[in-house]
């Protein structure tokens, strides 16, 4: 399935500390669907400061689903491994 169209929607921080969000309405309907979910979703991960890649701590960018927790598919699979690596068997 095809990721999130990366141009729908912009996030800029402010001068004094907060952010700003954008988004762009379905071209044919005017809908705004879920998009105005997908910025509220993001701009809550933001406040909270989860908005970052759980492997290497860089920003996730905008075209990433509202609940991606890494930046790239090589951070993903390097966690993979790091987890695999570290399980402990018993037996």
């Amino acid at each position: 399935m095809a990721g999130p169209y990366p141009n729908t929607i912009w996030i800029e921080s402010t001068a004094s500390g907060g952010y700003h969000a954008e988004f762009e309405r379905y071209f044919w309907t005017g809908n705004a669907g879920n998009r105005f979910e997908r910025v509220k979703a993001i701009g809550k991960r933001i406040m909270q400061g989860t908005w970052r890649c759980k492997w290497c701590g860089d920003d996730l960018s905008q075209d990433k689903r509202a609940d991606a927790q890494f930046c790239r598919e090589g951070c993903r699979k390097r966690a993979a491994r790091h987890r695999r690596e570290s399980i402990v068997y018993y037996g």
